[in-house]
């Protein structure tokens, strides 16, 4: 945590030679001087893929990087998000591949899923909702939509500034993408997904892949979450911000050198052995080869690190959720004002603390 290692750079005779914080603790840990820079280092080649991108993007600024995630746990790639889905009621072994198929030109986007949704979705005939009607998808974490679409809360500028990103222009549209899926029919958030999946009456549900045992026990596939239109470019997942983990060098430690070594050892080690026998257990359950190729190479690829996360502020789209399924309205720019002063007086400190560095 955060008062451990600053306790420790205090202390001046404890000595931490790799530190593991979850991501909640980063923001502190940084505003306290108590990490070194990795960027540049001798034995630290960010390259490497057994690195993820997207946290070596999320956690640089003013040309310093002071977190990453890794191959070094597998906490990340256990609860990455993606989309189960029901083979039989998407259409059987013709449909599937071309789902597939979908995915790997690059043409799976949210109207596709909408459009599958609809398709399946039939009452049962008593005009009301009920576990005997046939659903299109149950979808938990809708506010995490701008981290499927690309969407990030807090990045850098061309200067390496830290500044507030979720000024994108295609937030619009991921709040109207929730307020479809929260007024749709085919939507439901009360059902056993798990029973409903593999007994024909759930076509897609996003959980995380470690629930592999969905495939074992029906005919059932996984693909990633879908882009918000083909722009997008690529797929994104998320993870669990409160129980991922970044790897950072602190200044406690007894020999940097030695430490920047170690990381990377560390995370090589983990990407030829730990994630290979993760993958080895969980594809187990699947039964082709499509799917294992969905998971390793379109939903581990693309998980999600996004700096604004550490703000603070939790999920703005979040505040969406209660308006848009009872009123189809929102009341997004009310919270987002609310909000940002926080916000920006945080990301200030992250400028601080990352333009004053000193080794």
């Amino acid at each position: 945590t955060d008062t451990v290692l600053k306790n420790a750079l205090l202390s001046g005779d404890v000595f931490y030679e790799l530190a593991m914080p979850r991501i909640v603790s980063a923001h502190q840990i940084a505003i306290d001087g108590s990490v070194y820079d990795m960027a540049g280092r001798s034995y630290i080649d960010f390259n490497n893929k057994y690195y993820n991108e997207t946290s070596i993007d999320a956690y640089t600024a003013h040309g310093h990087t002071f977190f990453v995630a890794g191959d070094f746990s597998i906490i990340d790639k256990q609860y990455a998000y993606a989309l189960f889905f029901n083979k039989d009621l998407l259409g059987g072994e013709e449909a599937t591949n071309a789902l597939y198929t979908m995915v790997r030109e690059g043409k799976w986007t949210w109207d596709q899923l909408v459009s599958y949704c609809n398709a399946v979705y039939e009452d049962d005939g008593d005009g009301r909702s009920s576990e005997t009607d046939t659903y299109g998808a149950s979808l938990v974490g809708l506010d995490k939509l701008y981290s499927y679409f690309g969407i990030k809360q807090a990045g850098t500028d061309e200067s390496g500034n830290w500044i507030i990103t979720l000024d994108d222009e295609r937030v619009d549209s991921v709040i109207d993408a929730i307020i479809t899926a929260n007024t749709s029919d085919w939507l439901s958030w009360w059902m056993n997904y798990e029973t409903a999946l593999v007994n024909d009456k759930l076509l897609f549900h996003n959980t995380a892949v470690v629930r592999s045992y969905l495939a074992k026990n029906g005919n059932v596939g996984i693909v990633p979450f879908p882009m918000l239109d083909e722009n997008q470019g690529r797929y994104y997942t998320t993870n669990a911000s409160q129980l991922s983990f970044l790897m950072c060098i602190p200044k406690a430690t007894s020999n940097r050198k030695m430490s920047d070594y170690f990381l990377d050892v560390l995370t090589w080690t983990g990407s030829e052995y730990v994630t290979k026998a993760y993958c080895d257990d969980i594809f187990a359950d699947f039964k082709t080869d499509d799917d294992k190729d969905m998971i390793l190479n379109y939903i581990f690829t693309g998980i999600m690190y996004d700096a604004g996360e550490l703000v603070g502020w939790g999920s703005l789209l979040g505040t969406v959720l209660p308006e848009s399924y009872s009123y189809n309205a929102n009341n997004f720019d009310a919270s987002y004002a609310e909000k940002l002063p926080n916000a920006l007086k945080m990301i200030e400190e992250w400028n601080t603390a990352w333009s004053g560095y000193t080794d």
